[in-house]
């Protein structure tokens, strides 16, 4: 996220930021105005006491969210890309977040990369011209153990 969005002043949202572990890397790499959002209203009331977040959201990004359109300058999502969570139908309403010319940093499981197909999602959408792709790679997704990751890294247009 640090390399994409070097602007430790901008505004960005933390995609399904359940606790807040995200925002509290985020937070302690040096920015300041994170926003975050997540369908459990559970974890909400987990994160919000731990005062990393602006403003904390409940919403289901399969729809059009109560964030305006535009609101932020990146936007960062680990680990909620995943069957019953947060699917490959998200994506533009994520891409509609932030402003044009904003990153847009997802780090999933890159099991489910493959088994749901988000290559044809992310190519059809880079297709209709919404964001370009800067770079997908694979990775370690949990330092734990070994597990295949995909880190993607996009561009709205």
């Amino acid at each position: 996220m640090a390399e994409f969005a070097p602007d430790k002043a901008a505004a960005v949202i933390d995609i399904g930021c359940g606790t807040g572990l995200v925002g509290q890397a985020l937070k302690t790499l040096g920015y300041s105005h994170i926003d975050g959002i997540d369908f459990s209203e559970e974890m909400l009331n987990v994160a919000r006491p731990k005062g990393i977040y602006r403003k904390l959201v409940s919403g289901d990004l399969t729809t059009t969210t109560v964030v305006e359109t535009g609101a932020y300058q990146a936007a960062v999502c680990a680990g909620s890309f995943a069957p019953g969570h947060l699917g490959p139908e998200c994506y533009p309403e994520i891409i509609r977040l932030v402003q044009p010319g904003s990153p847009i940093v997802i780090f999933m499981n890159g099991a489910h990369f493959f088994e749901d197909d988000y290559p044809s999602h992310i190519d059809r959408l880079e297709q209709s011209g919404v964001w370009r792709i800067i770079e997908i790679k694979a990775f370690n997704y949990m330092s734990a153990l070994e597990r295949p990751g995909r880190l993607i890294v996009a561009g709205k247009c």
